[in-house]
């Protein structure tokens, strides 16, 4: 899975194989808006819901019905955190020096989640509760 993000693409970083300097910036950066940070311990579970939502709506696919981003089981603004959370590593993986800020500081519409070859089997990170799979916007 990859990122493409106003026209570059970047690779999609899983938060438990980034860099520890990332995940410690990831967690500084972040201290303002989530209590204590963003770090293994919070990614680690909205990491698994984000993935179970993708199975479902893979799963509905496979059988040719199309699911409701309402109506997973998945928090609209973890949603969004989780993005912005995809963009910082990846783009803090591609060498760029942004904030967690400055990379959540992105429309929605600007995301794109682009298949590669073998996502379908076995994707590699959970994308969104978008329609991730089709390289549709994500949000």
């Amino acid at each position: 899975m990859r990122l493409r993000i106003q026209g570059r693409e970047y690779d999609v970083i899983d938060p438990r194989s980034c860099r520890v300097l990332h995940l410690m910036e990831l967690r500084q950066q972040t201290r303002g808006l989530v209590e204590g940070g963003l770090g293994l311990r919070e990614l680690g579970p909205m990491a698994r819901r984000m993935q179970a939502a993708h199975e479902e709506q893979a799963a509905a696919r496979a059988q040719g019905v199309q699911v409701d981003d309402d109506a997973l089981d998945v928090d609209p603004d973890e949603v969004l955190i989780w993005l912005a959370v995809l963009v910082f590593l990846a783009r803090r993986a591609a060498g760029e020096r942004v904030s967690f800020a400055d990379a959540a500081d992105i429309s929605p519409d600007e995301i794109e989640m682009v298949s590669e070859p073998g996502d379908e089997e076995d994707p590699q990170v959970p994308t969104s509760a978008g329609d991730a799979d089709a390289g549709q916007p994500a949000g």
